[in-house]
């Protein structure tokens, strides 16, 4: 049997929308406590991660099985991730998303659009560094086949 760093580094190398995580990224967050996942019967139903940049956290590979949509496992995931985040010692997070049911439920906890550049130049070369990768490059032609390439920058304090 797979495991779940395996699960979900497989499903964010295909599903639409998410930046191809590998598994050790994965397990390192799920070691660390920086991991939320929710399984029923030994399924995954949905997952999210955040990773520390300075006093800030970023939220990302949120992630709903397509046939639970819609049910509420999403928001269940911000609010668990939230909590996570704020044990950890911190107070202001942010995500991408080109999603408008993440956009709306991250507003309902506090989340405002920003613009790219209002994030410290820091935290903006270590993503950028790390999006860049040459070995996560694959993971980018699934965004040629979306209609949108657009993302919005969401801040949660």
């Amino acid at each position: 049997m797979k495991s779940a760093a395996h699960i979900i580094s497989a499903i964010s190398g295909r599903e639409p929308g998410l930046l191809y995580y590998f598994p050790k990224e994965i397990q390192r967050a799920i070691n660390d406590k920086r991991a939320i996942i929710i399984e029923n019967d030994q399924e995954l139903v949905a997952c999210g991660f955040w990773t520390r940049h300075g006093d800030l956290a970023e939220i990302h590979t949120l992630y709903v099985c397509p046939e639970l949509r819609n049910s509420g496992h999403a928001r269940k995931l911000i609010v668990a991730l939230e909590k996570s985040i704020k044990h950890a010692g911190i107070n202001k997070a942010f995500l991408f998303t080109k999603h408008s049911a993440i956009e709306h439920i991250a507003k309902e906890y506090g989340g405002h659009n920003d613009r790219l550049f209002s994030l410290p130049t820091r935290t903006l070369a270590k993503i950028f560094v790390h999006r860049l990768n040459p070995l996560r490059w694959a993971s980018y032609f699934k965004y040629f086949q979306s209609k949108s390439w657009s993302f919005k920058l969401i801040i949660i304090d």
